[in-house]
């Protein structure tokens, strides 16, 4: 085999061999980086997650502080009261009134802290479960377009192959003889009329 078509065939091959390598690259590259999105979505939706637990646990504290409070307050309330002579035991019903007052002030506080705390918890699982699903999304478009990188460098070696094959053929075959194959002259038909 001559020098210079033996050249052009190794030239070509390895053209192919390094789309093809590039198409394998790039699919290795989209796997690790879906894999780094789908696990960025994870860790953040985990946090999410922690943090809202932390939330519920330090609301959980608010509303045992605030009854503690309470408790203390009724506890100073009724030896104030009792001190200054006034009848603790529910015959005196503007004591009996401020006590139960309290107690509904008290109890609206932790209502309201609560729900609060169960809104805050909604919301940071909705943000949790939406930036799991975003890490899956990402994940996935990176996957797609990765797929896509590969099937585009498989077709770009397969044309690069053919391209090579064509112009292999071209220098291989000798000029005159191509020529002759590709434009011979036509046969020229006499009248059967005459001229």
């Amino acid at each position: 085999m001559p020098f210079l078509p033996a050249l052009f065939l190794a030239s070509t091959a390895i053209s192919a061999g390094a789309q093809v390598a590039g198409g394998i690259g790039a699919a290795r590259t989209a796997k690790f980086n879906a894999w780094q999105a789908d696990f960025s979505g994870r860790l953040e939706a985990f946090n999410i997650e922690t943090e809202r637990k932390l939330s519920m646990a330090e609301a959980s504290q608010r509303h045992n502080d605030r009854l503690q409070l309470y408790r203390e307050n009724l506890s100073s309330n009724i030896a104030a009261f009792a001190a200054a002579g006034r009848d603790v035991g529910g015959q005196d019903r503007s004591v009996a009134r401020f006590l139960e007052r309290q107690k509904e002030v008290a109890a609206g506080d932790t209502k309201r802290s609560d729900f609060m705390a169960q809104i805050t918890s909604q919301k940071m699982q909705a943000e949790a479960m939406s930036a799991k699903a975003g890490g899956a999304q990402r994940a996935a478009a990176i996957r797609a377009e990765g797929k896509a990188q590969a099937i585009s460098s498989m077709i770009g070696a397969f044309t690069t192959v053919v391209g090579g094959l064509y112009q292999y053929d071209l220098i291989r075959t000798p000029a005159a003889s191509r020529s002759t194959q590709a434009f011979a002259p036509r046969p020229r038909y006499e009248s059967v009329y005459g001229k």
